[in-house]
């Protein structure tokens, strides 16, 4: 998939819940900012860098800020990945899901290039395909996986009916 496809699906889904909630549509990465008290609070995913994966598909990520200016990635903002701002419950959730997306994933061929670099090149491609067993805490900086629309889409609900807590956090603390 390529990160236009992500974000176009991820926009879709996310955005009437942020037009709800006063945001409008900011102008890099996939953002929505509002302004609230003097600051604007902004809503943003950020596709890896690391790129797609055949086999092991690719992540996504998502960050919070709250700030004197409405884009993201301000350096003197304060800014939060969402693992800081859910609850164990919240990011128990969002273990499961991951651990359905792994559980998707098609295993590679032992054919596949990863495969016969290095035996740490090999363990650490391999254990792209293993469930995550240890509970998310709130300093895990969580990425969240994806190998098909359908994957985006089931993380777009998740944000959907999270976004309100996610923004709710980071405002009292700001």
């Amino acid at each position: 998939m390529k990160s236009t496809d992500v974000y176009a699906i991820l926009r879709k889904e996310l955005a009437p819940h942020f037009n709800a909630m006063g945001f409008k549509r900011g102008r890099a990465l996939l953002s929505w900012a509002r302004e609230r008290s003097g600051l604007f609070t902004v809503f943003w995913c950020q596709v890896s860098q690391d790129g797609w994966d055949e086999f092991a598909g690719s992540k996504f990520t998502v960050e919070l800020q709250r700030s004197e200016q409405g884009e993201p990635g301000k350096p003197s903002a304060l800014r939060s990945r969402m693992a800081r701002l859910l609850s164990p419950e919240g990011r128990e959730d969002i273990r499961r899901i991951q651990n359905a997306v792994i559980a998707n994933l098609r295993q590679p061929p032992s054919t596949h290039p990863a495969l016969h670099v290095s035996p740490q090149v090999t363990a650490w491609y391999r254990s792209r395909f293993v469930p995550e067993s240890v509970p998310y805490t709130s300093q895990t900086d969580i990425w969240l996986r994806y190998a098909s629309p359908v994957h985006v889409a089931k993380w777009a609900r998740f944000l959907a009916t999270h976004a309100a807590i996610l923004v709710q956090a980071i405002e009292r603390e700001a």
